[in-house]
């Protein structure tokens, strides 16, 4: 039986320059699938990264000696995870596969490489190239942990407050027809049995106050699952017992608590660096040193 070639590309019946991409690195992009203006062939770019947003593109075309390359063009920052841009094609009717790649590494810092046999991002086969001198094949998948969900620790005597926050919605202009299926679709989502239907169903909070009074009491009785029970019932707890805040209304809010975050960690880092060098002679973590100093370095 003679092979059969799936699927071949050598990127020449793209031009030269960007890849199409989702500009605003939308949550649109980033979780469900969608394919921006403009000639991409096969390939699909799906938004991993929201701080992406007014970098430019994650791919370009080059061309060297009359051959035409994508090039990724992100730098690997781990912020806010260590996550990977990926250009994605294929079918979930392709099954045991071989399958061949150029690759031409622009820096030998960092990791690229090539995913394959993929169910999701959570469950593939990876070859890379990390550093100078290793290649190495993966499995990149879940492992089965148990997870219990706790409300948000308070010190002793602490008060307890968690920030309300997260995504809204918004509509855009559009035609009559159009904006009222949204407005009803709005009217649905928020409908206070609705909603508990809905967001049980995927992990998410209730948006209504009568949701979580009437209707999530009830639904908690029909989640088996022993994660997702200990969710709804840390939500429950915490709509009970805590007082809910809002971020200030600042345009630099974002940055602040993204500078605030990034110099608690590298006060932690460096803590831990002193206590691995001093462990011989003091054994006990310096816990109190490292909160004075917090003390001093964010009271200022």
């Amino acid at each position: 039986m003679r092979d059969k070639v799936l699927f071949a590309d050598d990127f020449k019946g793209f031009r030269i320059g960007e890849f199409p991409y989702d500009r605003d690195h939308s949550a649109a992009g980033e979780y469900h699938y969608v394919v921006e203006e403009g000639p991409h062939g096969a390939w699909t770019d799906q938004v991993c990264n929201y701080r992406y947003n007014g970098h430019g593109p994650s791919w370009i075309i080059t061309e060297d000696h009359g051959k035409h390359f994508m090039e990724q063009c992100r730098i690997e920052k781990g912020l806010p995870h260590r996550i990977f841009p990926t250009l994605q094609t294929g079918t979930v009717l392709w099954r045991d596969y071989d399958v061949e790649v150029t690759m031409r590494r622009i820096s030998t810092k960092g990791m690229a490489g090539l995913a394959f046999c993929m169910n999701n991002s959570l469950d593939t086969l990876v070859f890379s190239l990390e550093g100078r001198e290793r290649a190495r094949l993966a499995w990149r998948h879940k492992e089965e942990v148990e997870i219990k969900v706790l409300p948000c620790p308070v010190f002793e005597d602490g008060k307890k407050l968690v920030m309300q926050r997260g995504a809204g919605v918004c509509t855009v202009k559009s035609t009559p027809e159009r904006e009222e299926a949204c407005m009803v679709f709005l009217k649905w989502l928020t409908d206070p049995q609705k909603n508990v239907e809905f967001v049980t169903q995927l992990g998410y909070m209730p948006v209504k106050q009568e949701s979580f009074d009437v209707y999530l009491p009830k639904a908690l009785e029909g989640i088996q699952d022993p994660m997702y029970r200990s969710l709804y019932e840390a939500f429950l707890k915490t709509q009970e017992e805590y007082e809910f805040y809002t971020a200030p209304q600042r345009p630099d809010y974002l940055k602040l608590e993204t500078d605030f975050e990034h110099d608690i960690r590298e006060n932690l880092d460096m803590f831990r660096k002193r206590y691995l060098e001093t462990i011989a002679e003091d054994p006990e973590p310096p816990v109190w040193k490292a909160l004075d100093q917090f003390e001093m370095t964010f009271s200022q």
